[in-house]
This record gives C-alpha cells, structure tokens and sequence, in this order.
C-alpha cells in the first residue's frame, strides 16, 4: 500500500502483484476479493504502517487498486 505521510491520508493506493497464467483461484487466493479484503481492513482500524501504527482514514477515502501479473526472469 501506498498513501501521504500525513494522518488522515486523502487516498490509498493497493498494488497487488499476481503470477502469470495462473488461473483457477479459490476464495482465499482470489485477487479480487483480497484486494477488498486490505480496503476492509483499513477502513475498519486493523491495518498499521511499517512502524506500526495503525492508519487512519475516513469513510469517504478513495482505494486506487490495482491488480497486475508479475513475471521475473532469471
């Protein structure tokens, strides 16, 4: 997640990074439904920052998600 320095952040921004041709997710692994999971867990108080403190935002702050497949080459 991505969002300003300052509490109340103004938006949020969720990168969620999948493998390619990967398909046949379940309920759990869905991408989909994990990306609503993080905005649900923001906006209910149960997610914290990397220093630990939990973020806080309104009830109106806008989610930019975005969801794309990640392929490394070694």
């Amino acid at each position: 997640m991505f969002a300003e320095e300052e509490y109340p952040f103004g938006s949020i921004t969720i990168i969620e990074f999948k493998r390619p041709d990967r398909s046949g997710y379940s309920k759990i692994d869905n991408p989909v439904d994990q990306i609503y999971g993080y905005i649900k867990k923001v906006r209910g108080g149960k997610a914290h920052d990397k220093n630990g403190q939990y973020l806080s935002v309104r009830q109106n702050t806008p989610f930019y998600c975005y969801l794309t497949r990640l392929s490394i080459a070694i």
